[in-house]
C-alpha cells in the first residue's frame, strides 16, 4: 500500500465518521515536468555570497511568513550573513512589508512576488 493510502487509513481509523467525506487527490504535476522547468529558470542574479533561504507560497497568515520574518530577525541579530527570498503573492503582502520594516530587514527579507516558474 502506498504511503498516501496508509496515511488515509490511519486518519480514517482515528476518525471513522469522515469515511464518506474524504478523498485522496494525488499531485498532478509530473516530476519530469518539474525537472524540465527547473532547468529553464533564471535563478538568482544578485551578487550575494551568504546563505540564501527560499520560501514559495501564497502570502497569507496560514502559510506563516510572519514567523519566517521574525525568525530572520533573530538570524540577523545573531550575526548570520543571510537573505530570505519569498516567492508568492497574497492578501498579507502589506502587513509583511510593514513587519519587514519594523524588524529592519529591508534588503534581507525580500518579497519577490508571483513567479510562474520559481
Amino acid at each position: 500500500m502506498c504511503s498516501i493510502r496508509r496515511r488515509e487509513s490511519k486518519l480514517l481509523n482515528l476518525v471513522p465518521e469522515i469515511q464518506n467525506k474524504t478523498e485522496v487527490v494525488l499531485n498532478t504535476v509530473s516530476p519530469k515536468v518539474i525537472q524540465r522547468k527547473a532547468g529553464e529558470g533564471k535563478g538568482f542574479e544578485d551578487k550575494f555570497d551568504g546563505l540564501r533561504i527560499l520560501t514559495v507560497g501564497r502570502l497569507s497568515h496560514e502559510k506563516g511568513q510572519d514567523l519566517a520574518i521574525k525568525a530572520m530577525s533573530k538570524l540577523v541579530e545573531e550575526g548570520y550573513n543571510v537573505k530570505w527570498y519569498c516567492v508568492g503573492e497574497g492578501s498579507e503582502r502589506r502587513n509583511y512589508e510593514e513587519l519587514i520594516r519594523q524588524h529592519n530587514l529591508e534588503g534581507k527579507f525580500i518579497l519577490l512576488g508571483e513567479n510562474k516558474n520559481p
